[in-house]
């Protein structure tokens, strides 16, 4: 673009800038040119302004009052379901039926988890169970007992594990037994503690019951503040003496 069509295109929108300002002005004060621009007509037009001035001002600072209170409310109530929300699943979290955890050592066709001894496929609950070693010229055993007081025998190869590994074996499951029983002692007193924190979180209305109550009080304050339908009535008799001077009636 070369310099005279900048100009040319400046002067354009000053132009239109300008046209929009005026139009604006004959819809602000409506009737002929001499009301919207002659100084004939500025008390008049000021008394006008100052009536639609008071009445967006109060309009403004009612709805930003309800806005803030409404919000408040809201986040309260966020607040609140969120904490609920979080012991609930920490709760539900808790109480889920364990499965058999991570792999803590196999020999042969046992394996043995956190939560579960596993023999040729069939899975026994780690709870309760003991298991002790016993050696002979022909295999390794392995013997289990259950929690019921039954007794499982496993024989293991001497020529694939040594005596060591099978004894090892041995006092893992019932070392992990034992860890097992001190884990649901602390998984009662998580329940417990993560029951209590539901509770308390239920019961823990004021800071949502403050923010409900002021939303409240904003709403009945402003039903019974009487100050903006004074403005819009002093607007009201502005628009007519407006209407009675240029036989136009402004539209806001």
């Amino acid at each position: 673009m070369d310099v005279g069509n900048g100009r040319i295109l400046a002067w354009i929108v000053v132009i239109a800038a300008a046209a929009a300002w005026v139009l604006y002005r004959r819809c602000q004060y409506p009737g002929n040119w001499s009301h919207a621009f002659s100084t004939d007509f500025t008390t008049d037009r000021q008394t006008l302004a100052t009536a639609r001035r008071e009445v967006h001002a109060l309009r403004t600072s009612a709805a930003l009052t309800r806005t803030q209170a409404t919000s408040q409310a809201y986040l309260a109530q966020q607040r609140y379901t969120r904490r609920i929300d979080a012991a609930e699943e920490r709760l539900r979290t808790l109480r889920l039926p364990r499965q058999r955890g991570r792999i803590v050592e196999e020999l042969g066709d046992l394996t043995l988890y956190e939560e579960a001894l596993v023999m040729d496929a069939e899975q026994i609950p780690i709870s309760g169970l003991k298991a002790r070693f016993e050696g002979s010229f022909a295999a390794h055993y392995v013997y289990i007992t259950m929690s019921d007081g039954q007794e499982r025998r496993f024989k293991v190869s001497r020529t694939e594990y040594d005596e060591d590994r099978v004894r090892d074996f041995a006092s893992q499951i019932t070392n992990t037994s034992t860890t097992h029983k001190s884990s649901l002692v602390r998984r009662a007193q998580d329940i417990e503690e993560a029951e209590a924190e539901l509770k308390a979180a239920r019961a823990d209305t004021e800071d949502r019951d403050k923010a409900r109550q002021l939303k409240a009080e904003v709403a009945e304050r402003q039903k019974k503040d009487k100050r903006l339908d004074a403005a819009r009535a002093e607007l009201q008799q502005a628009h007519e003496v407006w209407h009675e001077l240029t036989g136009r009636k402004p539209i806001w």
